[in-house]
Formats: C-alpha cells, structure tokens, sequence
C-alpha cells in the first residue's frame, strides 16, 4: 500500500484487525514515524521520561522497553545516563531503525500478547509506551510484562482513554492489585498528547507506574 497521507497510519493502526496487519503498517511507516509524530507535537515520550527519572536513577537498571517503535524513548534515556537499554517490538522495519541509534544493549522481535523470551525478574524497570491503545495489545499483555520483572521493580505504561473501560484494562488492573501483583505508585493526569492531532477527536492518554510485587 502507498504512504498516502500521514494521517492516514493513525487511522490504520487504530483500526487494525490483527498483530500481523499491525505489524506490516508499521513495516510501513517506520520511515516517516519520527518526522510525523513530531509534526502532531506528541510529547509522549517527554512524560514517560519525566516519570522514569522520578523512579530509577541511572545505573540501577536494566530497563526493557517494550514496543520500542524506531526507539526515541531509548535515545532519551541514553542522553539521560540510562544504560542496560533493552528494546522489544513486533516490527522489524521499528526494530531496524531502533537498533541504527546504538543506544540498546539488544533489539529483539516479540509481540505483547504472547510469552517474551526473557527469564523471570530480568528488569528492574519494564516501560510500555505508546501501546496500550486501539488496535493494539491488550491487557493480557500484563502477565508477562510483569513477569519479566523483578520483585520491587516498577512497571510503567501509557493507556489510552478509548480502551481504559472498554478495552477491559481497569478492571484488569484492579484484580492485580486486590491480588497484591502491583501496586500503584504514580500517574500522570489524563493528558492529551499530540497538540497538533490530524483528527477531529485528540486522544487522551495517562501515564502509570505501579510497583511489582
């Protein structure tokens, strides 16, 4: 399929009917996702880091970051003294220019939804950014995410407004907390985070960290 109109992906993504359709728009965007997001004034990754920095200093890694996309998070946190860098993603066409910056210890091919080749307790921080949302994994994506974290380590995340109730991720998190899994630490207000969004309803996102018990 042509590139069409940048707007164009976002529509793609959100409506996309399973992980190989995801994955092949990604393939196909990966080129132009940096230039276009920045276009929308996305200041996601600007939140994240501000909440990492507030819960893992540099040096008590490693992180894992998981749906790296072309990896701007990574590169932030390396200019930050963040090190022990570990980048996952569905899409190797993502994964091929995450892996170009130098900046990740290891760029390896998983989809969230399914088990992650990692032992258990490998990560003292496991961050998922941008992919909770329409069209994307869901919250079955929690159990390995915080398996693969260690006992005391933190689990942060963003959430899309669109899928908070509907997607079933609120009551997901409840039960891991009544379940004493995680407990929660520190969010972001519900923010919108493309200030320049191409559509007609800006999304709303919120940025979590709970601790993995």
């Amino acid at each position: 399929m042509g590139r069409g109109e940048p707007s164009d992906y976002l529509s793609r993504v959100y409506g996309a009917r399973s992980r190989d359709e995801l994955r092949a728009i990604y393939d196909d965007w990966a080129a132009s996702y940096d230039g276009d997001l920045a276009g929308w004034g996305y200041i996601g990754p600007a939140l994240v880091v501000g909440l990492i920095a507030r819960h893992l200093k540099p040096g008590e890694g490693p992180l894992l970051d998981a749906g790296c996309g072309p990896g701007g998070l990574g590169s932030l946190l390396h200019c930050l003294g963040y090190r022990e860098l570990v980048a996952i993603d569905l899409s190797p066409g993502m994964l091929e220019r995450a892996r170009a910056r130098g900046v990740y210890d290891a760029c390896r091919e998983m989809a969230l939804g399914e088990a992650l080749d990692f032992p258990d307790g490998r990560f003292a921080m496991t961050i998922a950014a941008g992919v909770f949302t329409a069209g994307h994994a869901g919250p079955e994506a929690f159990d390995e995410l915080l398996r693969v974290t260690r006992p005391g380590g933190r689990l942060l995340f963003s959430l899309s407004e669109a899928v908070y109730e509907e997607g079933g991720f609120r009551s997901r998190l409840e039960a891991l907390e009544r379940d004493s899994r995680i407990a929660p630490l520190d969010a972001s207000d519900w923010t919108r985070v493309m200030t320049a969004y191409p559509g007609e309803s800006p999304p709303r996102h919120r940025i979590f960290v709970y601790r993995v018990s």
